[in-house]
């Protein structure tokens, strides 16, 4: 930690700005400054108006982790968090090999989690609640469900089927 400033480099947070401001607010409680700086693909996002925003590639390209790993260098930034799926696989590459604390699990785990069935059995085989599990097909007495792709995050392809004439 350099003195009283801390710099946090938040991994797609363009909207997180109120997340910025609990962070500033609890700095500040401590006699601390922080710095928000946030990776996005463009800059006039809403977390500008609390932060910088460092324009970025995007988290499935092949060089963005050591671009990362550059601007966590050259900005002196001492923490990292993801805020979107995508950012959370390339965290996980950061984390160790980076001078900042990056709070994520390892890659391995994380590629589970980003497979709702490699989740449900990873919960299952620790003992964890899971909630009900209807595979296709499935019949009218189970209604209503939710239908989720297997991968992909962030509410998109979900179905909610409260008739059989509602399944896809």
């Amino acid at each position: 930690m350099k003195s009283n400033n801390l710099c946090v480099l938040m991994l797609g947070g363009a909207k997180r700005v109120s997340v910025a401001r609990h962070l500033q607010a609890a700095a500040a409680r401590r006699g601390l400054t922080l710095d928000v700086l946030s990776y996005e693909l463009e800059c006039s996002v809403p977390i500008a108006s609390v932060g910088r925003v460092i324009k970025g590639l995007r988290f499935a390209d092949a060089g963005v982790v050591d671009d990362i790993r550059h601007v966590i260098s050259s900005e002196q930034v001492d923490l990292v968090l993801p805020f979107v799926d995508p950012a959370v696989e390339v965290a996980a590459s950061l984390a160790g090999t980076v001078n900042a604390f990056v709070p994520v699990s390892d890659g391995a785990l994380c590629r589970v989690m980003f497979d709702k069935g490699e989740a449900d059995g990873w919960f299952r085989a620790h003992s964890l609640p899971v909630p009900d599990r209807v595979e296709l097909p499935f019949g009218a007495s189970s209604l209503p469900v939710i239908l989720k792709p297997r991968h992909g995050s962030a509410s998109k392809g979900i179905v909610v089927c409260r008739r059989m004439s509602d399944i896809p």
